[in-house]
């Protein structure tokens, strides 16, 4: 056996020695329970007057909204639990022959809380009742685990642009709201659709913005694409929420960041529910700091909840057993997107080009330039005497003339006519400088969302929950040119379900069920365009296995043209893409309580697959095919290579994304030692398992594909397809034989993606009372990341050689012409088309990779800490919390040469000088985090509840604060990576956020009561809420996109290749500091050719965030329990401007200059809501 496959072997015998150690776990004890996902727990100990413990006395708990009541009975050290305690109000009460019976007066659970009530009996007759003051169940006396709830109180109340909860998430210390992630929303599953409100995709200490979990009732309800949650919950359903982290349990894991645990509300005793509807317009807002006017805006939200027992008179009732809680609500925006853009002019798609103050230069007269040899020169285009252009020869040159910028009729492209006449609107005069054509058409938003959720209490011992959450969005948003739309239909569910069973007063078994589906479908839709287009393209000379022929029988589709300067249809190669995740959950959770021992067990299975058919053609025309070779920044034009016919790049997507076997399993043991009743310790393992999703089938031939693997320099196949002939095109091997430097996957299952199997962590915590009120607390973890981008990795080499799905060609046309807009990759307009010789030479080779030997990410994560209860309702936190995390996903572009310098050519000095240079992720990074955390938190008493919280950090990482080479990173050298450490693009040193809830104190039987009923109408039922936020500034590196150094790197998605040289002794930044010069351009220089930049990464901070959102309720009683409320809501109260980033690129004449915001002016909602 080879020393890889014993490897192999070795870890699948890991994971099976882990399942029989869980079997043999399951057979040993006799009971089990749930776990604690989106439930409480109670423990304590019962006691007599002299302190002794009491064994065998009676405990019962009652949930005080649905008369549910369980009991259990103290065993032999007097210590009694309850596990799955459902978020809510409860009482408990103790009894035992020779007592009195002693009760805890209503106290309110919170999810993932485990409270510790003492109870202390005294001796009389069990019929005289107590109610005693238990020892404080406010402070977390069992965990160590960093957590805070967001009550129901300020899920409901606090002001919410848009409705979205994820806003609330930075009411948490240690959460920093900058992204760097690519989600901006992307529910379904996907990249597309709008949020709903203003969303918030979070770093959770320290840990990057796709390292979250988004669980609803315990269950998986992540976007397994694009790691953000797939439903959003209904803000009326939800109960709470919690963001926690850095958990001593091991029965929490797969995340290395936040787990963001929403529970939804369920029925109760009586009926209750809401009415509402919000609503924005622009007439309320104030302007935009950079706007000359408020913009259109139409935006309502409406909707009703309602939930109690399921009662049919006469035949069931349903109080104390059966409960439902159901939910809609409708979301309608429509807001201006007016486009002003250029487009040619009758004149300009006549050939005549005179009003473009740039030369262009005829392409056909390209030649060797005689004096330098290796460059070349270009005539331009020529016109007689009377300025008429002069007639081309059957090759294109022209004779001597005057030189102008006139295309003669005859060498116009008739392809590029007709999709411009069938696409440009005439021009008109838009009074702005530049543009001559607009769209008016606006953005529309329309999505409606709804929730069941059902709790039965079938019996004493058994109880079943099951929910149902699903959503529909149309979102068409306007390009530059009317009837150019980008429609999106999004839709999605999430499915929950628990059935616990109770076996004795020490034992409940909980199974569990779910299923998580998304879909976004994303369209170019050309309203405008004539409906046969791409036949009449065809028509007139494109290749239909370019336009056409796509897989499934779709298309041919109209390609996506797009001139620099212009308008047109759109950025991408996508006409059309419709992604699918789908996540099936199931897994049983259960424990033993022994003494003083809680032990648990569990295990959780969840499938993470997608399927995603992309199609679409794209065409991008620039400069340099018409501009002359010596002075290429300055000559040329877009619209003349365009009229010309000769594209600068192109890409064709023709897939069938397929991916299959993917799993993410979970197996923990954990014990919650009671060792007195000072001290609790938590120890537990945990063993999580990523199985890589396997891209293609047979069936569809998408199997036949490859990725770069670089630490050998190879290309490994999934499958070998047959050689290619005259009748058998791609995917197929040209010549029968694999050519050097390709190799096949010795994986029988055809996965290229090596699982690893050594995800074990430890867990360790414990909670000590040092004082009645004053817990110390301290634990340490490592947690893998189990879900991060896994599904966005594994569709990485899609299309990729021997199939020629996926296409990408650059700097066409840059000097002799080697491409036409009909066929830039010479696929021909009929028959099979056939492969590159080798992968090393398909055009589309330049992507995304990923290295084949990948490695799950891992974070060592530990926090010490003080949790003090000032009152019977305030609890103060101190924390210390700190990380560090290892085999992080690093993107960049690699293959580069491993020196800078102008001695040789870039590729020469490659580490692989047959490939090209391409995007690669691998398991390399490394971060840090350390901080300081407080937090102040009061609940609900005498109308007033808040929570403040400060976080005093430093976040670091090397290169990359996201994956893929586009998320956070600027790879300036790969070879040398200590040299890009620096604070993450999320990092922020300073975060202040303070919110509250107070209901003014005036009014019938409120402490400020007038004598007069009338007044007390006037000045009673009013509510003030806010939200008051402070953030250090987001980090951010200046530098340039070129390849100055030399070694062959390339920028990509707003980041640098290279960063600038500071000039010493001139200050960045600018005296009178203003957006019009935030950065001082003299400050910088650009790096010498053949060198990288010495300014460090992310050295510079944009302006820093203030926010203060403030609302004010006023509640009209109708009876005792009905009543309407009107609120008023106004987000950045104080019009305060948080100016973003400035321009940042060194060759860009607005550098230093800002033209955004990064949180919008002023916005007012109004609101009216039914209560009862």
């Amino acid at each position: 056996m080879t020393s890889r496959k014993f490897r192999e072997g070795l870890n699948l015998s890991a994971v099976g020695f882990m399942l029989l150690l869980l079997s043999g776990a399951w057979l040993i004890l006799p009971s089990v329970t749930l776990a604690q996902k989106s439930t409480a727990a109670i423990n304590g100990t019962v006691t007599d007057p002299s302190g002794a413990v009491i064994p065998q006395a009676t405990v019962r708990l009652r949930n005080v909204l649905t008369g549910v009541e369980r009991s259990t009975v103290t065993n032999e050290t007097g210590s009694y639990v309850f596990v799955d305690v459902l978020p809510g109000r409860y009482t408990l009460k103790v009894t035992k022959e020779g007592f009195s019976t002693a009760t805890q007066p209503e106290f309110e659970m919170y999810v993932n809380q485990t409270a510790t009530f003492d109870m202390a009996l005294s001796v009389g007759a069990s019929a005289t009742e107590v109610t005693v003051q238990a020892t404080s169940a406010s402070i977390q006396a069992s965990t160590a685990e960093l957590g805070t709830v967001i009550t129901t109180r300020s899920v409901q109340d606090l002001p919410l642009n848009g409705r979205n909860f994820t806003q609330l998430l930075q009411l948490t210390p240690g959460v920093s709201p900058y992204n760097v992630g690519q989600s901006q929303w992307g529910g379904g599953g996907g990249f597309a659709g709008r949020a709903i409100g203003t969303f918030t995709f979070p770093s959770v200490h320290g840990q990057r913005n796709r390292s979250n979990l988004f669980w609803t009732d315990g269950l998986n309800n992540t976007g397994s694409f694009i790691d953000n949650y797939n439903v959003e919950p209904l803000l009326d359903s939800i109960q709470e929420f919690k963001v926690q982290s850095h958990n001593d349990l091991a029965e929490f894991g797969q995340a290395m960041g936040g787990l963001i645990n929403v529970v939804t509300k369920p029925g109760t005793n009586e009926y209750h529910g809401t009415v509402y509807e919000f609503l924005r317009n622009e007439k309320f807002d104030a302007r935009n700091f950079f706007a000359a006017k408020r913009n259109p805006l139409r935006q309502n939200q409406f909707g009703a909840t309602t939930g109690g027992p399921i009662t049919i008179p006469g035949l069931y009732n349903g109080k104390n057993k059966t409960f439902f809680f159901a939910g809609y609500e409708g979301y309608r925006d429509s807001r201006f997107a007016q486009s002003l853009s250029l487009v040619p002019t009758p004149t300009e798609l006549g050939g005549d080009l005179s009003g473009i103050n740039r030369q262009i230069f005829n392409p056909f007269s390209t030649g060797p330039d005689p004096l330098n040899p290796g460059q070349f020169i270009r005539d331009p285009f020529m016109c007689d005497a009377s300025g008429d252009p002069l007639t081309p020869s059957s090759t294109g040159t022209q004779p001597p003339g005057t030189p102008c910028n006139k295309i003669p009729s005859s060498m116009l492209n008739a392809s590029s006519l007709l999709y411009a006449k069938s696409i440009f609107p005439a021009p008109v005069n838009t009074g702005v400088s530049g543009t001559n054509a607009i769209n008016d058409a606006r953005a529309i938003t329309n999505q409606d969302t709804y929730s069941l959720r059902l709790d039965e209490q079938l019996r004493a011992k058994d109880s079943l929950f099951g929910r149902f959450s699903t959503f529909n969005q149309v979102d068409s948003s306007p390009g530059s040119l009317t009837g150019i739309n980008s429609k999106v239909f999004l839709h999605g569910y999430n499915i929950a379900a628990h059935e616990t069973h109770t076996f004795g007063p020490t034992a409940v078994l909980d199974v569990h069920f779910g299923r998580n589906w998304g879909q976004d479908n994303t369209l170019i839709a050309f309203d405008s365009a004539p409906a046969n287009l791409p036949e009449q393209l065809i028509s007139l000379g494109f290749s239909r296995n370019f336009i056409g022929n796509f897989r499934a029988g779709q298309g041919p589709f109209p390609p996506l043209l797009q001139m620099d300067g212009y308008g047109g249809p759109g950025g991408g190669n996508n006409v059309q893409n419709t992604r699918i995740s789908d996540i099936w959950e199931f897994g049983g959770d259960f424990t033993k309580v022994r003494g003083r021992h809680t032990l648990k067990f569990g295990a959780n299975f969840a499938s993470n697959n997608s399927n995603s058919p992309i199609f679409g053609i794209q065409e991008a025309f620039r400069a340099p095919a018409t501009a002359d070779p010596k002075s290429p920044g300055t000559t040329g034009s877009a619209l003349a290579s365009f009229l010309l016919g000769l594209p600068d790049s192109g890409g064709k997507r023709n897939v069938l994304e397929s991916m299959h076997g993917g799993w993410v399993d979970g197996f923990y043991v954990q014990d919650q030692w009671k060792a007195t009743d000072k001290l609790t310790v938590n120890i537990g393992f945990r063993y999580d398992v990523t199985l890589w999703p396997i891209y293609g089938d047979f069936k569809n031939e998408e199997i036949f594909v490859g990725d770069l693997n670089l630490n050998d320099g190879t290309f490994v196949l999934a499958a070998v397809p047959p050689p290619c002939s005259p009748t058998r095109g791609e995917p197929c091997i040209p010549g029968g034989t694999l050519p050097e430097h390709v190799v096949v996957t010795p994986f029988k299952n055809h996965a290229i993606y090596h699982n690893n199997y050594d995800n074990w962590q430890g867990r360790l915590g414990f909670a000590y009372r040092l004082y009645p009120k004053t817990v110390v607390r301290a634990s340490y973890g490592r947690f893998y990341d189990n879900w991060n981008s896994v599904v966005q990795l594994a569709q990485n080499y899609e299309g990729q050689w021997p199939r020629v799905g996926q296409l990408l060609g650059n700097n066409f046309n840059n000097n002799l012409i080697n491409a036409r807009i009909e066929d830039p990759f010479s696929l021909g307009s009929s028959g099979v088309v056939i492969p590159a010789p080798s992968p090393f030479l398909n055009p589309g080779f330049v992507q995304w990779y990923m290295d084949p030997l990948v490695q799950m990410p891992y974070s060592d994560n530990w926090n010490l800490g003080v949790e003090h209860q000032l009152t019977a309702d305030t609890v103060l936190e101190l924390n210390y919390v700190g990380s560090h995390s290892s085999r992080l996903n690093l993107g960049g572009v690699k293959n580069t040469s491993v020196t800078p310098g102008p001695a040789a050519t870039a590729a020469s000095r490659r580490p692989f000088p047959y490939s090209p240079t391409s995007f690669y992720d691998q398991s390399i990074g490394r971060a840090s985090y350390h901080s300081f955390q407080f937090k102040l938190d009061k609940k609900a008493s005498k109308g007033l509840s808040y929570l403040v919280s400060y976080t005093w950090s430093k976040s670091l990482d090397i290169s990359c604060s996201g994956n893929f080479g586009s998320e956070g990173c600027e790879l300036q050298n790969y070879y040398d990576l200590k040299a890009e450490k620096a604070v993450s693009g999320f990092d922020a040193t300073h975060l202040f956020v303070a919110s509250g809830v107070y209901q003014l104190p005036f009014g019938t039987g409120k402490r400020y009561s007038s004598g007069s009923r009338v007044v007390n109408q006037v000045i009673g039922n009013w509510q003030m809420n806010g939200i008051l936020s402070f953030t250090s500034g987001r980090p951010y590196s200046v530098g340039i996109g070129n390849d100055i150094n030399n070694t062959g790197n390339f920028s990509c998605c707003d980041y640098f290749t290279i960063r600038a040289n500071p000039v010493p002794g001139v200050s960045p930044t600018p005296s009178g500091r203003d957006p019009s010069n935030w950065l001082n351009r003299a400050a910088f220089s650009i790096p010498p050719f053949g060198t990288f930049g010495l300014t460090s990464r992310n050295a510079f901070r944009s302006d820093r965030f203030k926010s203060l959102d403030f609302s004010i309720f006023r509640r009209f009683p109708i009876t005792e329990s009905m009543g309407v409320e009107f609120r008023a809501e106004a987000f950045n109260f104080t019009n305060t401007p948080v100016f973003e980033r400035p321009v940042r690129d060194l060759n860009d004449p607005n550098f230093g200059k800002i033209f955004s915001t990064a949180k919008a002016e002023r916005e007012i909602q109004f609101a009216l809501k039914l209560i009862f």
